[in-house]
Protein backbone atom coordinates (compact mmCIF):
# COMPACT_ATOMS: atom_id res chain seq x y z
CA UNK A 1 0.00 0.00 0.00
CA UNK A 2 1.30 3.66 -0.46
CA UNK A 3 0.84 4.65 2.81
CA UNK A 4 2.25 8.52 3.38
CA UNK A 5 6.21 9.07 3.79
CA UNK A 6 5.17 10.72 7.20
CA UNK A 7 3.31 7.37 8.74
CA UNK A 8 6.00 4.94 7.54
CA UNK A 9 8.69 7.01 8.29
CA UNK A 10 7.48 7.69 11.92
CA UNK A 11 9.56 7.04 14.81
CA UNK A 12 8.25 3.39 16.25
CA UNK A 13 5.75 3.13 13.51
CA UNK A 14 4.22 -0.25 13.48
CA UNK A 15 4.28 -3.63 10.83
CA UNK A 16 1.06 -3.05 9.02
CA UNK A 17 -2.23 -5.03 10.41
CA UNK A 18 -4.50 -7.24 7.87
CA UNK A 19 -7.77 -9.15 7.89
CA UNK A 20 -8.30 -11.94 5.64
CA UNK A 21 -5.41 -10.55 3.63
CA UNK A 22 -6.79 -7.07 3.27
CA UNK A 23 -3.90 -4.69 5.07
CA UNK A 24 -4.53 -1.78 6.80
CA UNK A 25 -2.59 0.46 9.52
CA UNK A 26 -3.81 -0.21 13.08
CA UNK A 27 -3.30 2.76 15.27
CA UNK A 28 -4.58 1.19 18.75
CA UNK A 29 -6.45 -1.91 19.67
CA UNK A 30 -7.98 -2.68 23.09
CA UNK A 31 -9.50 -6.02 24.47
CA UNK A 32 -11.18 -7.08 27.56
CA UNK A 33 -10.15 -10.35 29.43
CA UNK A 34 -10.22 -11.54 32.90
CA UNK A 35 -12.40 -14.30 34.63
CA UNK A 36 -16.14 -14.45 33.99
CA UNK A 37 -17.64 -13.97 37.51
CA UNK A 38 -21.05 -14.48 38.30
CA UNK A 39 -22.21 -12.28 41.87
CA UNK A 40 -25.44 -13.82 43.69
CA UNK A 41 -27.09 -11.90 45.83
CA UNK A 42 -29.53 -13.60 48.83
CA UNK A 43 -32.72 -11.87 50.30
CA UNK A 44 -31.94 -10.31 54.03
CA UNK A 45 -28.37 -11.04 54.07
CA UNK A 46 -24.98 -8.63 53.04
CA UNK A 47 -23.24 -11.28 52.26
CA UNK A 48 -22.61 -12.15 48.55
CA UNK A 49 -21.10 -15.20 46.30
CA UNK A 50 -18.92 -15.44 43.74
CA UNK A 51 -18.99 -18.70 41.16
CA UNK A 52 -16.00 -18.29 38.86
CA UNK A 53 -17.30 -19.50 35.18
CA UNK A 54 -13.82 -19.65 33.37
CA UNK A 55 -11.56 -17.34 31.92
CA UNK A 56 -12.92 -14.43 29.70
CA UNK A 57 -11.51 -13.40 26.49
CA UNK A 58 -13.34 -10.70 25.50
CA UNK A 59 -13.98 -8.43 22.38
CA UNK A 60 -10.97 -7.24 21.06
CA UNK A 61 -11.67 -3.66 19.71
CA UNK A 62 -9.39 -2.03 17.12
CA UNK A 63 -9.70 1.13 14.75
CA UNK A 64 -8.01 0.61 11.28
CA UNK A 65 -6.61 3.06 9.05
CA UNK A 66 -6.02 3.30 4.91
CA UNK A 67 -4.39 5.75 3.30
CA UNK A 68 -3.63 6.03 -0.51
CA UNK A 69 -4.98 6.48 -3.91
CA UNK A 70 -6.82 3.56 -4.22
CA UNK A 71 -8.74 3.95 -0.74
CA UNK A 72 -11.82 3.38 -1.77
CA UNK A 73 -10.97 0.01 -3.83
CA UNK A 74 -9.03 -1.01 -0.91
CA UNK A 75 -12.20 0.09 1.21
CA UNK A 76 -14.43 -2.03 -1.28
CA UNK A 77 -12.05 -5.04 -0.81
CA UNK A 78 -12.21 -4.31 2.92
CA UNK A 79 -15.45 -4.80 2.91
CA UNK A 80 -15.67 -8.48 1.26
CA UNK A 81 -13.15 -9.53 3.65
CA UNK A 82 -15.66 -7.66 6.66
CA UNK A 83 -18.38 -10.07 5.13
CA UNK A 84 -16.60 -13.60 5.16
CA UNK A 85 -18.77 -16.07 6.96
CA UNK A 86 -16.70 -17.82 9.71
CA UNK A 87 -13.65 -17.48 11.60
CA UNK A 88 -10.59 -15.46 9.53
CA UNK A 89 -6.79 -15.02 10.26
CA UNK A 90 -6.20 -10.98 12.26
CA UNK A 91 -2.61 -10.01 11.46
CA UNK A 92 -1.71 -7.59 14.62
CA UNK A 93 1.06 -5.33 14.91
CA UNK A 94 1.19 -6.65 18.82
CA UNK A 95 0.33 -9.94 19.08
CA UNK A 96 1.02 -11.72 15.40
CA UNK A 97 -1.66 -13.85 13.79
CA UNK A 98 -4.78 -14.77 15.68
CA UNK A 99 -7.72 -16.50 14.69
CA UNK A 100 -10.56 -14.33 15.06
CA UNK A 101 -14.05 -13.90 14.64
CA UNK A 102 -15.83 -10.31 13.67
CA UNK A 103 -18.61 -10.29 16.48
CA UNK A 104 -20.44 -7.15 15.34
CA UNK A 105 -20.71 -5.02 12.65
CA UNK A 106 -17.85 -3.13 11.46
CA UNK A 107 -18.22 0.51 10.81
CA UNK A 108 -16.13 1.84 8.00
CA UNK A 109 -16.01 6.01 7.82
CA UNK A 110 -15.27 8.27 4.42
CA UNK A 111 -14.84 12.16 5.51
CA UNK A 112 -14.72 14.96 3.61
CA UNK A 113 -11.73 16.54 5.48
CA UNK A 114 -9.36 13.32 5.13
CA UNK A 115 -9.16 12.77 1.44
CA UNK A 116 -7.73 9.56 0.54
CA UNK A 117 -8.32 8.03 3.63
CA UNK A 118 -10.45 5.50 4.98
CA UNK A 119 -10.74 4.84 8.36
CA UNK A 120 -12.93 1.91 10.17
CA UNK A 121 -13.38 0.19 13.62
CA UNK A 122 -14.28 -3.61 13.96
CA UNK A 123 -14.62 -5.75 17.21
CA UNK A 124 -13.49 -9.32 17.29
CA UNK A 125 -13.54 -12.42 19.74
CA UNK A 126 -11.06 -15.11 19.40
CA UNK A 127 -11.91 -18.09 17.93
CA UNK A 128 -11.27 -21.36 19.68
CA UNK A 129 -12.79 -24.64 17.36
CA UNK A 130 -15.08 -26.83 19.11
CA UNK A 131 -13.85 -29.53 20.95
CA UNK A 132 -14.51 -32.41 19.66
CA UNK A 133 -15.07 -35.43 21.77
CA UNK A 134 -15.66 -38.34 18.94
CA UNK A 135 -13.21 -36.90 16.44
CA UNK A 136 -13.97 -38.45 12.89
CA UNK A 137 -11.31 -39.35 9.94
CA UNK A 138 -13.08 -36.65 7.91
CA UNK A 139 -12.67 -34.28 10.85
CA UNK A 140 -9.08 -35.07 10.94
CA UNK A 141 -8.68 -34.96 7.04
CA UNK A 142 -10.18 -31.57 6.75
CA UNK A 143 -7.94 -30.42 10.01
CA UNK A 144 -4.61 -31.40 7.43
CA UNK A 145 -5.79 -29.88 4.52
CA UNK A 146 -6.41 -26.66 5.92
CA UNK A 147 -2.70 -27.15 7.70
CA UNK A 148 -0.84 -27.73 4.39
CA UNK A 149 -2.76 -24.64 3.17
CA UNK A 150 -1.44 -23.01 5.89
CA UNK A 151 1.83 -24.14 5.59
CA UNK A 152 1.73 -23.56 1.89
CA UNK A 153 1.64 -19.74 2.75
CA UNK A 154 4.22 -19.63 5.01
CA UNK A 155 6.32 -21.02 2.34
CA UNK A 156 5.33 -18.49 -0.05
CA UNK A 157 6.10 -15.82 2.08
CA UNK A 158 9.85 -16.80 2.79
CA UNK A 159 10.13 -17.17 -1.03
CA UNK A 160 8.59 -13.80 -1.78
CA UNK A 161 10.16 -11.91 1.05
CA UNK A 162 12.76 -9.86 -1.13
CA UNK A 163 10.25 -9.02 -3.13
CA UNK A 164 10.15 -5.21 -1.48
CA UNK A 165 13.94 -5.14 -2.15
CA UNK A 166 14.04 -6.56 -5.67
CA UNK A 167 11.23 -5.64 -7.86
CA UNK A 168 11.97 -7.61 -10.77
CA UNK A 169 10.79 -10.66 -8.99
CA UNK A 170 7.33 -9.00 -8.83
CA UNK A 171 7.66 -9.19 -12.47
CA UNK A 172 8.05 -12.90 -12.60
CA UNK A 173 5.23 -13.40 -10.09
CA UNK A 174 3.40 -11.59 -12.32
CA UNK A 175 4.28 -13.93 -15.28
CA UNK A 176 3.72 -16.76 -13.05
CA UNK A 177 0.21 -15.66 -12.12
CA UNK A 178 -0.69 -14.70 -15.85
CA UNK A 179 0.45 -18.55 -16.70
CA UNK A 180 -2.01 -19.91 -14.03
CA UNK A 181 -4.59 -17.68 -15.47
CA UNK A 182 -4.58 -19.24 -18.92
CA UNK A 183 -4.31 -22.52 -17.56
CA UNK A 184 -7.44 -22.54 -15.34
CA UNK A 185 -9.56 -20.59 -18.15
CA UNK A 186 -8.61 -23.63 -20.19
CA UNK A 187 -9.58 -26.77 -18.27
CA UNK A 188 -12.56 -24.95 -16.48
CA UNK A 189 -14.06 -22.92 -19.77
CA UNK A 190 -17.17 -23.43 -21.64
CA UNK A 191 -15.37 -25.62 -23.65
CA UNK A 192 -12.23 -27.53 -22.58
CA UNK A 193 -9.01 -27.82 -23.46
CA UNK A 194 -8.78 -30.01 -25.93
CA UNK A 195 -11.96 -28.12 -27.75
CA UNK A 196 -14.15 -30.58 -25.88
CA UNK A 197 -17.71 -29.13 -24.16
CA UNK A 198 -16.61 -28.37 -20.90
CA UNK A 199 -18.91 -27.16 -18.20
CA UNK A 200 -20.39 -24.30 -17.86
CA UNK A 201 -21.40 -24.21 -14.24
CA UNK A 202 -17.89 -24.53 -12.99
CA UNK A 203 -16.59 -21.75 -15.19
CA UNK A 204 -18.84 -19.12 -13.73
CA UNK A 205 -18.00 -20.72 -10.12
CA UNK A 206 -14.30 -19.53 -10.77
CA UNK A 207 -14.47 -16.92 -13.10
CA UNK A 208 -14.32 -14.48 -9.99
CA UNK A 209 -10.83 -15.77 -8.64
CA UNK A 210 -9.55 -16.35 -11.70
CA UNK A 211 -10.20 -12.70 -12.20
CA UNK A 212 -8.94 -11.62 -9.06
CA UNK A 213 -5.61 -14.32 -10.11
CA UNK A 214 -5.23 -11.69 -13.27
CA UNK A 215 -4.73 -8.61 -11.02
CA UNK A 216 -1.58 -9.72 -9.48
CA UNK A 217 0.40 -7.29 -11.29
CA UNK A 218 -1.38 -4.86 -10.03
CA UNK A 219 -0.56 -5.59 -6.34
CA UNK A 220 1.15 -2.94 -4.29
CA UNK A 221 4.82 -4.65 -3.43
CA UNK A 222 4.86 -3.91 0.37
CA UNK A 223 4.74 -6.12 3.74
CA UNK A 224 1.59 -7.32 2.30
CA UNK A 225 1.93 -8.91 -0.95
CA UNK A 226 3.13 -12.12 -0.13
CA UNK A 227 0.26 -12.81 1.70
CA UNK A 228 -2.25 -11.13 -1.09
CA UNK A 229 -0.26 -13.35 -3.96
CA UNK A 230 -0.56 -16.41 -1.40
CA UNK A 231 -4.12 -15.86 -1.21
CA UNK A 232 -4.95 -14.84 -4.56
CA UNK A 233 -3.02 -17.97 -5.80
CA UNK A 234 -4.99 -20.47 -3.10
CA UNK A 235 -8.12 -18.47 -4.00
CA UNK A 236 -9.01 -20.93 -7.33
CA UNK A 237 -8.46 -24.04 -6.02
CA UNK A 238 -10.73 -23.59 -3.17
CA UNK A 239 -13.43 -21.91 -5.91
CA UNK A 240 -13.23 -25.69 -7.96
CA UNK A 241 -13.80 -27.26 -4.74
CA UNK A 242 -16.48 -25.66 -3.24
CA UNK A 243 -18.52 -26.22 -6.65
CA UNK A 244 -18.54 -29.50 -5.11
CA UNK A 245 -20.16 -28.55 -2.03
CA UNK A 246 -23.93 -29.12 -1.05
CA UNK A 247 -25.36 -25.70 -0.37
CA UNK A 248 -28.07 -25.79 2.27
CA UNK A 249 -31.32 -24.13 1.01
CA UNK A 250 -32.42 -21.39 3.46
CA UNK A 251 -35.42 -22.33 5.70
CA UNK A 252 -36.77 -18.61 5.34
CA UNK A 253 -35.80 -16.29 2.89
CA UNK A 254 -36.58 -14.45 -0.49
CA UNK A 255 -37.69 -16.52 -3.53
CA UNK A 256 -35.02 -16.45 -5.43
CA UNK A 257 -33.01 -18.08 -2.31
CA UNK A 258 -34.59 -21.22 -3.12
CA UNK A 259 -32.90 -21.53 -5.94
CA UNK A 260 -29.32 -22.66 -5.06
CA UNK A 261 -26.76 -23.79 -7.32
CA UNK A 262 -26.39 -27.46 -8.15
CA UNK A 263 -23.28 -29.03 -6.90
CA UNK A 264 -20.62 -30.74 -9.58
CA UNK A 265 -19.78 -34.24 -9.06
CA UNK A 266 -16.65 -34.64 -7.08
CA UNK A 267 -15.00 -36.62 -9.20
CA UNK A 268 -14.99 -33.70 -12.37
CA UNK A 269 -13.24 -31.43 -10.15
CA UNK A 270 -10.87 -33.73 -8.45
CA UNK A 271 -9.47 -34.66 -11.82
CA UNK A 272 -9.38 -31.10 -12.68
CA UNK A 273 -7.19 -30.27 -10.19
CA UNK A 274 -5.16 -33.64 -10.14
CA UNK A 275 -4.55 -32.66 -13.68
CA UNK A 276 -3.45 -29.19 -12.45
CA UNK A 277 -1.19 -30.49 -9.73
CA UNK A 278 0.37 -32.70 -12.19
CA UNK A 279 1.05 -29.38 -14.64
CA UNK A 280 2.43 -27.75 -11.48
CA UNK A 281 5.09 -29.89 -10.97
CA UNK A 282 6.38 -30.41 -14.23
CA UNK A 283 7.37 -26.58 -13.40
CA UNK A 284 8.77 -27.06 -10.06
CA UNK A 285 11.96 -27.43 -11.82
CA UNK A 286 12.06 -23.88 -13.09
CA UNK A 287 14.62 -21.31 -11.91
CA UNK A 288 14.02 -19.11 -9.33
CA UNK A 289 11.08 -17.71 -7.79
CA UNK A 290 8.42 -20.04 -10.85
CA UNK A 291 9.92 -23.34 -9.59
CA UNK A 292 9.09 -22.34 -5.68
CA UNK A 293 5.40 -20.92 -6.59
CA UNK A 294 4.79 -24.31 -8.75
CA UNK A 295 5.93 -25.98 -6.13
CA UNK A 296 3.16 -24.18 -3.88
CA UNK A 297 0.51 -24.63 -6.49
CA UNK A 298 1.14 -28.30 -6.89
CA UNK A 299 1.01 -28.65 -3.13
CA UNK A 300 -2.61 -26.40 -3.29
CA UNK A 301 -4.21 -28.44 -5.47
CA UNK A 302 -2.63 -31.49 -4.76
CA UNK A 303 -5.08 -31.17 -0.98
CA UNK A 304 -7.45 -29.52 -3.44
CA UNK A 305 -8.18 -32.19 -4.84
CA UNK A 306 -8.27 -34.67 -1.36
CA UNK A 307 -10.85 -32.15 -0.63
CA UNK A 308 -13.23 -32.76 -3.45
CA UNK A 309 -12.69 -36.31 -3.02
CA UNK A 310 -14.77 -35.69 0.27
CA UNK A 311 -17.82 -34.80 -1.56
CA UNK A 312 -18.14 -38.16 -4.38
CA UNK A 313 -20.41 -41.22 -3.61
CA UNK A 314 -18.69 -44.29 -4.52
CA UNK A 315 -20.40 -46.89 -5.53
CA UNK A 316 -17.85 -49.41 -5.38
CA UNK A 317 -14.44 -50.14 -3.03
CA UNK A 318 -12.61 -50.99 -6.01
CA UNK A 319 -13.52 -47.00 -7.46
CA UNK A 320 -12.73 -45.54 -4.02
CA UNK A 321 -9.42 -47.70 -4.32
CA UNK A 322 -8.39 -46.44 -7.48
CA UNK A 323 -9.39 -42.64 -6.82
CA UNK A 324 -7.42 -43.18 -3.57
CA UNK A 325 -4.30 -44.20 -5.64
CA UNK A 326 -4.66 -41.18 -7.94
CA UNK A 327 -4.35 -38.49 -4.80
CA UNK A 328 -1.68 -40.62 -3.21
CA UNK A 329 0.36 -40.07 -5.83
CA UNK A 330 0.06 -36.34 -6.47
CA UNK A 331 0.33 -36.16 -2.37
CA UNK A 332 3.61 -37.93 -3.26
CA UNK A 333 4.97 -36.60 -5.91
CA UNK A 334 4.41 -32.74 -4.14
CA UNK A 335 5.53 -34.38 -1.28
CA UNK A 336 9.24 -35.35 -3.09
CA UNK A 337 9.80 -31.91 -4.37
CA UNK A 338 9.02 -30.46 -1.31
CA UNK A 339 11.81 -32.53 0.17
CA UNK A 340 14.27 -31.48 -2.73
CA UNK A 341 13.39 -27.96 -2.38
CA UNK A 342 13.72 -28.16 1.60
CA UNK A 343 17.99 -28.35 0.85
CA UNK A 344 19.05 -25.04 1.72
CA UNK A 345 21.36 -23.04 -0.29
CA UNK A 346 22.78 -19.47 1.17
CA UNK A 347 20.05 -17.12 -0.57
CA UNK A 348 17.20 -19.79 -0.16
CA UNK A 349 17.21 -20.49 4.05
CA UNK A 350 14.19 -19.19 5.11
CA UNK A 351 12.05 -20.92 2.11
CA UNK A 352 14.37 -24.16 2.41
CA UNK A 353 12.84 -24.26 6.09
CA UNK A 354 9.44 -23.93 5.04
CA UNK A 355 9.50 -26.56 2.51
CA UNK A 356 10.67 -29.01 4.59
CA UNK A 357 7.72 -27.97 7.20
CA UNK A 358 5.62 -28.22 4.08
CA UNK A 359 6.89 -31.36 3.08
CA UNK A 360 5.53 -32.71 7.02
CA UNK A 361 2.15 -31.77 6.96
CA UNK A 362 1.90 -33.15 3.60
CA UNK A 363 2.87 -36.23 4.94
CA UNK A 364 0.32 -35.63 8.00
CA UNK A 365 -2.28 -34.89 5.54
CA UNK A 366 -1.21 -38.54 3.40
CA UNK A 367 -2.12 -40.36 6.49
CA UNK A 368 -5.31 -38.30 7.28
CA UNK A 369 -6.35 -39.57 3.51
CA UNK A 370 -5.75 -42.98 4.05
CA UNK A 371 -6.92 -43.40 7.83
CA UNK A 372 -10.29 -41.49 6.36
CA UNK A 373 -10.63 -43.43 2.68
CA UNK A 374 -10.30 -46.80 4.37
CA UNK A 375 -12.79 -46.18 6.47
CA UNK A 376 -15.38 -45.20 3.45
CA UNK A 377 -13.38 -48.12 1.74
CA UNK A 378 -14.28 -50.67 4.24
CA UNK A 379 -18.33 -49.44 3.99
CA UNK A 380 -18.23 -49.89 0.12
CA UNK A 381 -19.53 -53.24 -1.83
CA UNK A 382 -16.72 -55.01 -3.46
CA UNK A 383 -17.30 -55.08 -7.61
CA UNK A 384 -17.88 -59.17 -7.93
CA UNK A 385 -18.10 -61.55 -11.00
CA UNK A 386 -20.77 -63.73 -11.48
CA UNK A 387 -20.98 -65.79 -14.47
CA UNK A 388 -24.31 -66.96 -16.68
CA UNK A 389 -23.82 -70.38 -17.82
CA UNK A 390 -26.00 -69.63 -20.61
CA UNK A 391 -28.10 -66.59 -22.47
CA UNK A 392 -30.72 -64.96 -20.03
CA UNK A 393 -32.27 -61.87 -19.57
CA UNK A 394 -30.73 -59.40 -17.42
CA UNK A 395 -33.86 -58.59 -15.18
CA UNK A 396 -33.81 -62.11 -14.62
CA UNK A 397 -30.22 -62.47 -13.68
CA UNK A 398 -30.95 -59.62 -11.12
CA UNK A 399 -33.89 -61.28 -9.74
CA UNK A 400 -31.54 -63.86 -8.84
CA UNK A 401 -28.97 -62.01 -7.17
CA UNK A 402 -30.79 -59.89 -5.12
CA UNK A 403 -34.40 -61.64 -4.98
CA UNK A 404 -33.98 -62.66 -1.24
CA UNK A 405 -34.66 -58.21 -0.65
CA UNK A 406 -36.64 -57.28 -3.77
CA UNK A 407 -36.09 -54.11 -2.91
CA UNK A 408 -32.83 -54.46 -4.06
CA UNK A 409 -33.53 -55.83 -7.81
CA UNK A 410 -34.69 -52.75 -9.34
CA UNK A 411 -30.73 -51.27 -8.31
CA UNK A 412 -29.04 -54.26 -8.92
CA UNK A 413 -30.50 -54.63 -12.55
CA UNK A 414 -29.63 -50.77 -13.28
CA UNK A 415 -26.47 -51.49 -12.41
CA UNK A 416 -25.88 -54.77 -14.23
CA UNK A 417 -26.84 -52.62 -17.26
CA UNK A 418 -24.32 -49.55 -16.68
CA UNK A 419 -21.60 -51.26 -15.57
CA UNK A 420 -21.13 -53.81 -18.47
CA UNK A 421 -22.77 -51.74 -20.90
CA UNK A 422 -25.22 -54.15 -21.79
CA UNK A 423 -26.64 -53.18 -25.12
CA UNK A 424 -29.40 -55.59 -25.37
CA UNK A 425 -30.27 -56.51 -21.23
CA UNK A 426 -33.47 -58.31 -22.90
CA UNK A 427 -30.78 -61.51 -23.45
CA UNK A 428 -27.11 -61.42 -22.46
CA UNK A 429 -24.98 -63.35 -23.60
CA UNK A 430 -23.45 -66.35 -21.69
CA UNK A 431 -19.96 -65.07 -19.71
CA UNK A 432 -19.04 -63.42 -16.44
CA UNK A 433 -20.33 -59.90 -15.67
CA UNK A 434 -19.54 -57.73 -13.23
CA UNK A 435 -22.07 -56.42 -10.30
CA UNK A 436 -22.07 -55.09 -6.48
CA UNK A 437 -23.77 -58.22 -5.61
CA UNK A 438 -22.53 -59.05 -2.35
CA UNK A 439 -21.18 -62.73 -3.15
CA UNK A 440 -20.47 -63.87 -6.46
CA UNK A 441 -22.70 -66.58 -7.27
CA UNK A 442 -22.64 -69.05 -10.45
CA UNK A 443 -25.87 -68.32 -12.17
CA UNK A 444 -27.37 -71.24 -13.83
CA UNK A 445 -28.75 -71.79 -17.42
CA UNK A 446 -32.60 -71.46 -18.09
Amino acid sequence: MDFPVAILDAPGALADASWNGIPFYMPDSRHAVGRRVQRFFFPGQDQTAFQDLGAFDGPMRITGLIVGDLYVSYARQLEAALRTPGPGTLVHPWFGDLAMVLTEPAEITFTQKEIRVVRFSASFAPYVPPDEQDGSTLDDLLDAIAAVQEQVQSFIAAVLAPVEIALWLAGSVASYAAGLVGYWQAVTGALGSSGAPGNPRLAAAVAPAIAALGGVADVATGSQYAATVGALIAAVPAAVVAASQTFLTPAVGPGDAAVVPVPIDGRVTMTILLAASSSAQAQVGAVGVTGSLALAEAALTAIAAAQAATTIAWNSAQEAQADLALLLAAIDATATQAAVASVPTVSTVAAAVQAGLLWCELQDARAALVADMSAIIGRLPQVQTVIASAALPAWLIANILAGDTPGLIQSTYADLVTRNTLRNPALVPAGALETLASTASLVPSA
